[in-house]
């Protein structure tokens, strides 16, 4: 295999991976896009981070949240994420949310999502 092309597939291939990770298909074989994170609710329906790099998970309760920066989850469950776009969060040593710029509990608000090819 040529040396060029090894790169070209390289480059391909970490070039397009972020794009990826933005879209999640549903039940129904139909892919649906964010501009962070993508998960499903309980029953099946797709919510996407309307923010860039931001966070999407699934409640205790199956219910679909989301965060304007990344999440964490406490010892109770509760999901909490930066309210900076891009922001990071983590776990302290005692078990506290701590995040960029400050912490603020995910909500389906932060949430937007698009059919594949649309925005």
């Amino acid at each position: 295999m040529p040396k060029h092309f090894c790169i070209f597939f390289a480059t391909l291939v970490a070039t397009t991976m972020p794009v990826l990770a933005d879209c999640m298909q549903d039940l129904r074989g139909n892919f649906y896009c964010g501009r962070g994170q993508c998960t499903s609710d309980l029953y099946g329906k797709i919510a996407c981070s309307g923010y860039e790099d931001g966070g999407a998970h699934r409640t205790r309760y199956g219910k679909a949240v989301c965060g304007k920066g990344r999440c964490v989850r406490v010892s109770n469950g509760d999901l909490y994420c930066s309210t900076l776009e891009k922001g990071s969060a983590q776990l302290d040593l005692y078990g506290e949310p701590r995040c960029e710029g400050a912490c603020e509990p995910a909500s389906a608000d932060n949430c937007h999502t698009s059919p594949a090819g649309t925005r």
